[in-house]
C-alpha cells in the first residue's frame, strides 16, 4: 500500500457535495487477485462515529471499522475482453514522484509490469461500471523478469525511467518509452527492496544473504550506467536486509535487518565516482538494536524480571508459537543509541555491537526471527523528515527521531520537530 505523494489532501473545512467527504489522501493498494484499488480516504474527524463522540462529549465505547469503496480499480486487460487477469498477484506498486503523480507502475507475480495513467480520458482505457466503479486498463505492459517482481521505483527526476528488482536476481533499468528491452541490467543477490534517491543517478538495493560472496553482502549502490556498472558496497552486513528507505533531505539510507538492527548510513556524493572513496562503512551508525531474552517463569507462575543493561530504553513481552507448536514467552529488549552526538563512536557500545554483527551474525536453525526488522520507512516531508518508523516480526512499531542529523539547510519551517526532539522514541 502506498499513499499518493502529494496533491491529494483536501481541507476538512472546505465545502463538498454530499455524500462526498473531504479527502485526507489517495491510497493505492495491491491485491492478490491481480488488481490495484485506489481509495479516497476521508479525515478521521469527519466519520460519523467521531462526530457522534464530539456531540456527546465523550469517547465511543468501541471503535468502528469502516469499509471504503475504491474510486478507481486498475486491471490488466482490455475493454472487450471478458477474461480475468492472468498476471497473478500484485507484489509492488509505485506512484510517479513527479508533480501530478498521475502514473502508477505495478509489478506482478508472472514478472510483468503494468503502467497506468490515472488521468486518461480514453474510452479504451477508462470504463465506468453500472455500480459507479471506474475500471482503468494499462496503457503499457511488458515482460520484465522471469520471476515475480519484488520491488520497483520511479526515477525522481524523470517519469520515463523505472527500475525493477525480481526474485530471478536481476535488477533492470527501463526507459518505459522503449520497454522492449532494459536500458541496463545487472544480476546480483536475492533482492528484497530498491530505493531511488533524488540526488543519485542510480538505486540503493537491499539484499538477502543468499547467493552472496563472502564480504560483499549488504546494501549496494547500482549506477544507471553513467559511472559504470560495478556495484558500490557502502554498508557491509552479514544478515538479510529486509527493507531500505532513503531520505533526500538527509542524504541518508536506513535499513531494517534480520539481526534486529536499524542501521543508518550517510551517502557519499554519487555524482562523482564513489569507488574513489575509501572506508565508506565509517559513515554508518546504529539507530537501535533488538535483543531477545527468554522469559522463564518462577514457581508461582510469574515471569522473572530480566536484568537489563542501563542502555536499554524499554522492553516488551511477546508470546509466539514456537517451532514445536507450543506457546513460548520471550522478552524483546530494545537498545536505543544516543544520537545527540557522534563523538568517540569507536568506543561506544552500540557502535561496537554494529561492527560485531557485520561479520559474526548467524541464523540458528529452528529459531524464530522474532527480533527481525522487516520494514523501515523515513518520513519524506520536510517538516517531519527526521522521523523513522520501523516494524518487525514481534508486531511492535517504533518511531525514532534522529533530530541530531538535522542541518541549517533542512531546518523545518515550523517548530514541530524541535518540540518533539525530547521524545526521541515512541512505541506502539
Amino acid at each position: 500500500m502506498k499513499f499518493c505523494p502529494s496533491g491529494s489532501w483536501e481541507d476538512p473545512t472546505a465545502p463538498v457535495k454530499v455524500p462526498r467527504m473531504a479527502r485526507m489522501g489517495l491510497l493505492a493498494a495491491a491485491f492478490s487477485d491481480g488488481k490495484v484499488r485506489v481509495f479516497s480516504l476521508p479525515h478521521a474527524e469527519d466519520l460519523p462515529q467521531a462526530q457522534l463522540a464530539d456531540a456527546e462529549g465523550s469517547q465511543p465505547a468501541e471503535q468502528k471499522i469502516y469499509k471504503v469503496k475504491p474510486v478507481v480499480t486498475l486491471e490488466v486487460g482490455a475493454v472487450n475482453s471478458q477474461a480475468s487477469s492472468t498476471n497473478g498477484a500484485c507484489f509492488c506498486l509505485a506512484w510517479s514522484p513527479l508533480q501530478s503523480h498521475s502514473h502508477l507502475a505495478v509489478g506482478f507475480y508472472d514478472g510483468s509490469v503494468g503502467l497506468w495513467d490515472l488521468t486518461t480520458k480514453s474510452s479504451l482505457l477508462r470504463v465506468k461500471k453500472p455500480d459507479g466503479n471506474v475500471i482503468l486498463y494499462p496503457y503499457n505492459t511488458f515482460s520484465a523478469h522471469d520471476n515475480l517482481v519484488k520491488s520497483l521505483a520511479w526515477c525522481p527526476m524523470n517519469k520515463n525511467f523505472l527500475v525493477t528488482a525480481s526474485h530471478d536476481r536481476w535488477i533492470k533499468f527501463w526507459d518505459v518509452r522503449r520497454a522492449e528491452e532494459p536500458s541496463s541490467a545487472i544480476r546480483r543477490h536475492q533482492n528484497t527492496e530498491v530505493a531511488w534517491l533524488l540526488h543519485s543517478c542510480g538505486v540503493v538495493v537491499a539484499q538477502e544473504n543468499c547467493y552472496a560472496a563472502y564480504g560483499v553482502n549488504g546494501i549496494h549502490y547500482l549506477d544507471y550506467g553513467f559511472l559504470g556498472y560495478k556495484p558500490y558496497l557502502f554498508n557491509p552486513r552479514v544478515g538479510t536486509i529486509w527493507s531500505v528507505s532513503g531520505s533526500d533531505w538527509l542524504n541518508a539510507v536506513f535499513s531494517g535487518e534480520s539481526t534486529g538492527e536499524v542501521i543508518g548510513a550517510i551517502l557519499p556524493n554519487f555524482w562523482k565516482n564513489p569507488h574513489n572513496i575509501k572506508h565508506p562503512y565509517y559513515s554508518r551508525f546504529p539507530v537501535y538494536a533488538t535483543q531477545l531474552k527468554d522469559a522463564p517463569c518462577n514457581e508461582e507462575g510469574h515471569r522473572e524480571e530480566a536484568s537489563l543493561p542501563s542502555s536499554t530504553l524499554n522492553e516488551q513481552n511477546v508470546t509466539v508459537v514456537a517451532t514445536d507448536g507450543n506457546l513460548s514467552k520471550y522478552t524483546v529488549v530494545f537498545h536505543d543509541t544516543d544520537l545527540t552526538c557522534f563523538d568517540d563512536t569507536n568506543n561506544r557500545e552500540p557502535f561496537q555491537n554494529m561492527n560485531f554483527t557485520s561479520s559474526n551474525h548467524a541464523t540458528l536453525e529452528g529459531k524464530l526471527p522474532i527480533t527481525g526488522i522487516h520494514k523501515v520507512r523515513i518520513n519524506p516531508n520536510l517538516d517531519a523528515h527526521v522521523w523513522i518508523l520501523s516494524a518487525g516480526f514481534s508486531g511492535i512499531i517504533r518511531a525514532h527521531n534522529v533530530f541530531a542529523m538535522n542541518t541549517v539547510l533542512t531546518d523545518p519551517p515550523n517548530e514541530a520537530c524541535q518540540s518533539n526532539a525530547s521524545e526521541s522514541t515512541k512505541q506502539i
